[in-house]
């Protein structure tokens, strides 16, 4: 028996693949196995699968990398909300979307956006990890 392609297991190691393709710089190639991967994960695992969250990360930084940053921004915001529900508002990966959405804000210029996310990101590694 096995597991097909429509099987999580499948979904990952299209992402391995997909992030191989990103060391490469080819983010187109890595952009179309990852759609492939959040259609897998949305139909098996749902929406609001941190896998899935996970996809649409890996996505926001092939588009960021492009220079996509409204499009890496929506699927940056989309990841936050998921983790929001999911992990909670002071996880360590929450604050990592975070400092990731503040990136493209300061790519595109908006540094007081940016600055105040930055902010929130701090409190929540000083929160979690600790200041030292």
């Amino acid at each position: 028996s096995t597991l097909g392609e429509e099987h999580p297991s499948f979904a990952n190691t299209l992402a391995t693949i997909a992030q191989c393709h990103m060391q490469k710089g080819e983010y187109d190639a890595a952009l179309e196995l990852l759609e492939r991967c959040r259609h897998i994960y949305a139909s098996t695992l749902g929406e609001e699968h941190p896998s899935f969250a996970n996809t649409l990360y890996t996505m926001a930084q092939c588009r960021r990398n492009k220079g996509e940053h409204d499009a890496a921004l929506g699927l940056l915001e989309r990841c936050r909300d998921i983790q929001a529900s999911t992990l909670g508002e002071e996880h360590p990966s929450f604050a990592n979307t975070l400092a990731t959405i503040a990136q493209c804000h300061m790519q595109k210029g908006e540094y007081d956006a940016a600055l105040e996310l930055l902010e929130r990101c701090r409190h929540i590694y000083a929160s979690t990890l600790g200041e030292e």
